[in-house]
């Protein structure tokens, strides 16, 4: 088994390092073109794992998408976001808290035990979340979609339920939102 470890956190690595039977450090954001990230991710197998970790999504969400095409390794994201489980998977992404202890990573790298945290998005969910995203109150979306008010609501609550954020606030859904959705098997495109 394999850990390839993508980030720009030096602490993050340092943190994974001692408990990964291999690792790379991937410094820098766009890498994953050069020809030592392809050399990588050609050898990694189905046992191995690819953890990314940058502060912006955006960075993430390349990334992922780019292990997940060319690899077959299974996929963590970590944010710098701390969910209700240790690992939780969201419309098939899986997703490492940001206060999951060290020994449950490692429970997770070398038992292959762990609980992960299964939910999933309803297409009506990922519309009002998406239209959110680009700017438009819930009055908007309501007028929209032709649903009340108090529908447009629930279902914004919902989706920040099964989301399962501590800490939960507008802002950080709304991010974690503009990855799970492009990058989701459904690949919402957002204008």
């Amino acid at each position: 088994m394999a850990v390839l470890i993508v980030t720009d956190n030096y602490f993050f690595i340092q943190g994974l390092s001692d408990m990964a039977d291999d690792f790379c450090y991937i410094g820098c954001a766009g890498s994953f073109d050069s020809e030592l990230a392809r050399r990588q991710c050609a050898e990694l197998s189905a046992d191995d794992y690819v953890i990314i970790h940058f502060a912006h999504l955006d960075h993430i969400l390349c990334f992922y998408r780019y292990y997940l095409s060319n690899s077959l390794a299974k996929v963590i994201v970590a944010p710098d976001a701390k969910f209700v489980s240790d690992v939780s998977d969201i419309n098939d992404i899986y997703f490492l808290s940001a206060n999951a202890s060290v020994k449950a990573v490692e429970n997770m790298f070398k038992l292959k035990k762990y609980k992960i945290r299964k939910r999933s998005l309803t297409p009506r969910e990922e519309k009002i979340m998406s239209l959110m995203i680009i700017g438009n109150l819930i009055n908007d979306i309501s007028q929209t979609l032709g649903l009340s008010i108090k529908t447009v609501s629930l279902h914004k609550s919902n989706t920040s339920n099964k989301v399962g954020l501590l800490n939960n606030n507008n802002i950080t859904m709304l991010a974690l939102m503009r990855f799970i959705l492009p990058a989701s098997k459904n690949g919402l495109r957002l204008i």
